[in-house]
């Protein structure tokens, strides 16, 4: 990860966007800092709801017609890599300005997609599905880590560029937790 800001001298902290993981500030371009802050939020409430949901709530149905909790949960762990490949594309000096959900199958809509994805989770353990989160997470700090600041206003695909892009993950993990939490019947 790129250091962007001075070594800090002893006695010195270093200032943190979020402790759990320790995301240092400098790491990261300042312009990101407030909506890495709602991304780093979102995946703690999600991750937070894998360890104290009951199991029996997680097959329960969402707030998705046709989507159990655990289906929501599904699709928000895989979706990290419909996150990471505009950022990778970007880094590579190919930012994305036209998304598709599968860039090798261009009769992928987002949908077919979506379901695929959850499908092929069916069977794993909210642990593992977990777990599949969390490492999003820490891949997208890796690469959120490598964008420059001068990168920020490249195209993203998701969202009109890169900036707008960590908003849009942020709110689309949000989104889907609200879907978990406010199913049918309400956990709250």
């Amino acid at each position: 990860m790129p250091d962007r800001s001075p070594e800090p001298a002893r006695g010195d902290s270093v200032h943190l966007l979020w402790h759990d993981p320790p995301v240092a500030a400098g790491d990261y371009a300042p312009a990101i800092w407030v909506p890495l802050t709602r991304l780093l939020a979102a995946h703690r409430r999600v991750l937070a709801m894998t360890r104290r949901l009951p199991a029996e709530a997680w097959e329960a149905p969402s707030a998705i017609d046709g989507w159990s909790r655990r289906d929501a949960l599904a699709h928000v762990a895989s979706h990290g890599e419909q996150h990471h490949r505009p950022l990778a594309a970007a880094l590579a000096g190919a930012p994305l300005t036209e998304w598709r959900p599968d860039p090798r199958d261009a009769a992928i809509d987002t949908d077919a997609w979506n379901r695929r994805a959850v499908a092929a989770r069916r069977d794993w353990s909210i642990a593992r599905l977990a777990g599949e989160l969390e490492e999003n997470l820490t891949e997208s700090l890796r690469l959120w880590a490598a964008i420059e600041a001068g990168q920020l206003l490249l195209p993203y695909g998701l969202a009109p560029n890169l900036l707008a892009g960590v908003e849009a993950h942020a709110a689309h993990l949000d989104g889907h937790a609200d879907e978990i939490v406010n199913g049918p019947q309400m956990l709250r």
